[in-house]
């Protein structure tokens, strides 16, 4: 019996030991070979006196866009965005971008930027995606949320539809 629980004491000291380097080499994340179903893209410009961000609400960026998961399996829906941020006089405004997938805020909205207080402009960017999205079609559209209101003068998300 002692031996069968050196073994098993044994075994679960190289799983852990295996599992740290795995770690270390980028384990936790998770790869698959992905087909492009669709690419969609939404650009623009919000004019010299940009797009009003109420301080700690998020709001719509650009259009909400129509995209189809054309599989009979799930998709996985990635979005880039980027924003232009600026024109604003106070310190310590941190904004974030996300992306909605039918009305639903991605798991990983993220801190990405800090609208400058001396009245210039910034950009900032993310990558993002919802995997597991059904077949069928679904409602894209990026987010933005400041700590303290900001502007948002120009704007591009890019979204893939991956199956």
């Amino acid at each position: 019996m002692k031996k069968h629980f050196t073994w098993i004491a044994c075994g679960l000291v190289v799983a852990a030991v295996a599992l740290t380097a795995s770690d270390r080499a980028g384990a936790g994340t998770t790869s698959a070979r992905l087909t492009l179903q669709g690419t969609y893209i939404d650009s623009g410009f919000y004019g010299a006196s940009g797009l009003a961000v109420p301080r700690n609400k998020s709001t719509a960026i650009g259009k909400p866009l129509s995209v189809d998961c054309p599989s009979s399996r799930s998709c996985t829906i990635e979005a880039d965005l980027f924003i232009q941020s600026g024109l604003m006089d106070v310190t310590g405004n941190q904004y974030s971008l996300c992306l909605s997938v039918d009305g639903a805020l991605a798991p990983n909205c993220q801190i990405v930027g800090s609208t400058p207080a001396d009245r210039t402009y910034s950009v900032g960017s993310t990558s993002q995606l919802v995997t597991g999205v059904t077949p069928g079609e679904h409602v894209v559209q990026a987010y933005v949320s400041s700590v303290k209101g900001s502007k948002v003068f120009n704007y591009t998300s890019n979204y893939r539809v991956y199956a």
